[in-house]
């Protein structure tokens, strides 16, 4: 597992890999899939060119990180969106 045109993902296979500050922001969408891979897109990248929608991970610095209240919990594209 790894970079695929551009997008960072963590999986089964790297349980040991830190998504950074990805971990705890606010404005990230943990996106999961059937093998077990979860996908961490910056929602920031939405609206302001200076995110990546999929950035390198570990991100250690980002100008626009804030401290979510919970971590996200990867969602399965596969069942549809996660509940709100």
């Amino acid at each position: 597992m790894g970079q695929d045109f551009g997008i960072f993902l963590i999986s089964d296979s790297m349980p040991g890999m830190d998504p950074g500050l990805c971990a705890n922001c606010r404005h990230v969408k943990a996106l999961g899939n059937a093998r077990g891979s979860v996908f961490y897109m910056c929602t920031l990248a939405e609206r302001d060119s200076r995110f990546l929608r999929y950035p390198p991970l570990p991100v250690r610095s980002c100008d626009g990180y804030e401290r979510a209240s919970s971590a996200p919990t990867p969602a399965n594209k596969e069942e549809g969106p996660p509940p709100k």
